[in-house]
């Protein structure tokens, strides 16, 4: 049986997360490194270039608002699946994740573990939450 693997782009500005995140996908079977931005200014035309399945995107960068771009990215390239992974949780931030069109949203707090269990489970088709996001979304 042979395993596609899921292809991963990584949005963020900070390099020391995208190096962990690269190093860990590297290692680990069923996924597959495409690359790195440090912003979402080209991650339209990077997405359309490299046909990632799942792009991990923060919140927190300089350039277009990343939520803005998930909205935008869902229109040209509607199979692209988005996952945040951000330092900032809040309800609010996971609503807003996903109404703009987000399928997963993981605080950069959790265990890698749980990044990649979001991004296969938004690679298969469903919405995926790490527990801290989850408990954001039940807190009043």
């Amino acid at each position: 049986m042979v395993v596609v693997p899921i292809r991963v782009l990584c949005v963020d500005d900070n390099e020391h997360v995208c190096d962990a995140m690269r190093v860990k996908l590297n290692r680990t079977t069923g996924f597959e490194w495409v690359g790195h931005l440090p912003d979402a200014s080209t991650l339209l035309d990077e997405a359309s270039r490299l046909d990632p399945d799942v792009v991990l995107l923060d919140l927190d960068m300089p350039g277009p608002a990343p939520l803005t771009v998930v909205h935008a990215l869902r229109s040209k390239c509607p199979d692209v699946r988005v996952v945040i992974l951000s330092g900032y949780l809040s309800r609010d931030l996971v609503e807003q994740a996903i109404e703009a069109g987000a399928r997963g949203y993981v605080h950069k707090g959790e265990d890698v573990s749980e990044v990649l269990r979001v991004v296969r489970a938004v690679a298969a088709g469903s919405v995926g939450l790490s527990p801290d996001a989850e408990a954001a979304l039940v807190r009043r």
